[in-house]
């Protein structure tokens, strides 16, 4: 949680750097996927907070990764201690680790099947590897990726709305898909295997999985936040608010909070509302850790308690949309552990300016 990804409909994609003592952030690094793409449509982190996953808008047939954080550096002290550890991780991700080493200089990679004008990827998620990742779009193309090899493989006339990614007890991923027909279905890219898991009464706009992978929250036109057991794949609740009820604005939710029991959600009528997930009635609930929170007014408002509350708004350069944390499992407008004054990312020095992959 020390660094926030906000994409913007200009195309610029900034990362902020959270300060440890003061909870203030700063531009890290800013880079730009161009103008012509339409916008940043979907940011998401790799499991490990390496690598930096980029959609953009309708007309995009490609997905940008980045290399933006390396591994971490340890103290001597630390290292000896970590240093087993360290190497595990270097083998279970070492196509992460290689990605970063070898395209750290050169700017971002683009994944794409055929790069045709038909073709459209507006959202994606990551595998838990850090190495494979899943992208679609409403055009019906649902591709899977890989860091090394590139296209995968794919599942055909796919209109894919939102993405996310389940771990069975088994050890086994698969990619859950909600679609243009109001279902979320999962799909098994290893035995080609797919099944429905709900089906909605309205079309949906977002989905986010818990903690435990076993809640989904489902932004549904005309129904509001609702929220989903994939288990035994029935509707738990319908969360209710001023505003909540999707119309003209595309509402996105996250869970959030120490142990993940806490829901955020976006609303119609200028407010966010934050519920308490697990009691008989949950109910808006103020007391939660902190989270970050993009607009259409061209700012990201990062919220805290009460008792650590100083100013929260930062504001981006162009029309923001689109924020995620690392270290939140790739899921957008995730929570984050600081807080910034006002401020504006032309006052910052950016450790890079990165137009398309390109230093300047």
């Amino acid at each position: 949680g020390r660094h926030l990804a906000t994409g913007c409909k200009d195309g610029a994609v900034f990362i902020w750097r959270v300060d440890d003592l003061t909870l203030r952030l700063s531009v890290a690094r800013r880079y730009h996927i161009g103008e012509e793409r339409g916008g940043v449509a979907c940011l998401a982190w790799s499991p490990d907070s390496r690598l930096l996953l980029c959609c953009a808008a309708e007309d995009s047939s490609d997905v940008l990764v980045w290399c933006v954080s390396p591994p971490p550096l340890l103290p001597p002290a630390s290292a000896a201690a970590h240093h087993h550890s360290l190497l595990a991780e270097s083998h279970l991700n070492g196509a992460s680790v290689r990605f970063c080493a070898e395209r750290r200089q050169l700017g971002p990679q683009r994944f794409s099947r055929g790069g045709t004008p038909e073709e459209s990827l507006t959202t994606a998620a990551w595998f838990p590897d850090s190495v494979h990742f899943v992208a679609g779009g409403i055009r019906g193309q649902f591709y899977l990726f890989s860091l090394e090899a590139g296209y995968r493989k794919s599942w055909d006339f796919i209109r894919v709305v939102a993405l996310a990614t389940r771990t069975d007890r088994d050890g086994n991923t698969a990619a859950l898909a909600a679609d243009s027909f109001g279902r979320v279905r999962q799909y098994r890219f290893d035995t080609m295997q797919d099944e429905t898991l709900l089906q909605e009464d309205g079309s949906i706009i977002a989905m986010c999985l818990s903690r435990d992978q076993q809640v989904a929250a489902l932004n549904v036109v005309n129904s509001g936040l609702r929220l989903w057991d994939l288990q035994h794949r029935v509707c738990l609740q319908r969360l209710a608010g001023p505003g909540i009820s999707q119309g003209g604005y595309c509402l996105h939710a996250c869970f959030g909070g120490l142990t993940g029991n806490f829901l955020a959600s976006g609303s119609q009528d200028n407010c966010a509302h934050v519920w308490r997930i697990g009691g008989a009635d949950s109910q808006p609930d103020s007391t939660t850790a902190c989270w970050s929170q993009p607009s259409d007014d061209c700012t990201i408002r990062v919220w805290l308690p009460t008792a650590r509350r100083c100013p929260a708004a930062a504001t981006d350069h162009g029309s923001g949309g689109t924020a995620a944390t690392d270290g939140s499992s790739g899921q957008a407008s995730a929570n984050l552990a600081s807080s910034p004054a006002t401020h504006s990312p032309s006052d910052s020095n950016p450790d890079e300016d990165d137009d398309d992959g390109i230093l300047e």
